[in-house]
């Protein structure tokens, strides 16, 4: 499961780091992915990584970018490892969000690329002298950077929200109203139409504390999404099994986007994400994921098999895979 999501994103979908994915006696992995779209189109994807270097080679080419990864096939993963992205800290859900927009935004990717590049620029800034017209040069650059990345974020937010409304009969007499907002740092979330003096005005109110620590304290590496349950934080007031569901919905409402965005149907891989769900739940799960893409469910579990029969079964038996080294 890891390996065809790893071979649609170029990176761990679990959080993991390269070296923790490579098999403890060998200094190496690759991944070979044959994938055909709905209109019988084939990509070869070649996948390695070798101390901590990754080459990307589509239909045998060698590619430089691993974003053209973005542009080629389309993976959706769930675990149980998920609930990170409510539970845990705001990196976790910046890690989630911007690997989603450049899912459906392939551009997204370059400029918030720019941005870093500009922010660790404005770092190396605070850490010595400098005079006001290099302030001002590169906080107008600064900022003209996290604009462009808030306009993508203002609008994927916005088209994840309607979709999840789709969901909202569905969802709501387990979970309830499900919604997603942006939380900034340092100053105020300004939709769709940031406001470069607003945004420079903070920066002059924090300048002295950004001098004092030598580093940026307002921008959108630092912001945080808000996921909430009836306009309440859901990290703190949602139980376990609602923190899943929304999990899923918001996962399953991200793949509906890929497609009616991008216009290519994502994979869908569930990896033992219905393990602590019970039944009438599972049921659900199944209801929000009726629809025209491949599909692939991990599970130990054999109810889960019976419930999703009209999909074929492969058993592996995981003692055959460890002898025969796989």
């Amino acid at each position: 499961m890891e390996a065809i999501a790893y071979s649609g994103t170029g990176k761990s979908v679990r959080f993991h780091h390269d070296e923790q994915l490579v098999r403890h006696d060998t200094a190496f992995f690759s991944i070979i992915t044959d994938y055909r779209d709905q209109a019988g189109n084939t990509d070869l994807i070649n996948l390695s990584c070798h101390q901590n270097k990754k080459l990307l080679k589509i239909n045998n080419n060698p590619i430089r970018q691993l974003s053209h990864l973005f542009q080629t096939v389309k993976v959706t993963y769930l675990s149980p490892d998920d609930i990170i992205i409510i539970n845990g800290s705001p990196r976790y859900r910046r890690q989630f969000f911007d690997l989603a927009m450049a899912q459906l935004f392939p551009e997204y990717i370059a400029l918030y690329r720019e941005y870093l590049h500009i922010l660790l620029q404005r770092n190396a800034l605070l850490k010595r002298d400098f005079t006001e017209a290099e302030k001002e040069y590169w906080d107008t650059r600064y900022i003209a950077a996290m604009i462009k990345v808030m306009i993508y974020r203002h609008r994927y937010l916005q088209l994840l929200n309607d979709e999840l409304a789709l969901y909202r009969n569905e969802l709501r007499l387990v979970i309830g109203l499900l919604g997603i907002s942006a939380q900034p740092t340092g100053y105020k979330w300004m939709g769709a139409e940031p406001d470069m003096d607003a945004l420079k005005e903070a920066l002059r109110q924090i300048r002295h504390r950004e001098k004092a620590i030598q580093r940026s304290m307002l921008g959108v590496h630092l912001d945080d999404y808000a996921i909430t349950l009836d306009d309440k934080p859901m990290k703190f007031y949602g139980s376990q099994g609602q923190k899943r569901l929304a999990i899923i919905a918001i996962k399953m409402a991200h793949a509906r986007l890929i497609d009616r965005i991008t216009h290519i149907q994502p994979i869908l891989l569930f990896d033992d994400v219905m393990a602590e769900l019970d039944d009438q739940n599972i049921q659900l799960v199944k209801g929000l994921i009726q629809c025209p893409y491949q599909v692939f469910i991990a599970s130990p579990n054999d109810s889960i098999r019976r419930m999703w029969n009209d999909l074929p079964c492969l058993t592996i038996d995981h003692q055959a895979m460890h002898h025969n080294g796989s």
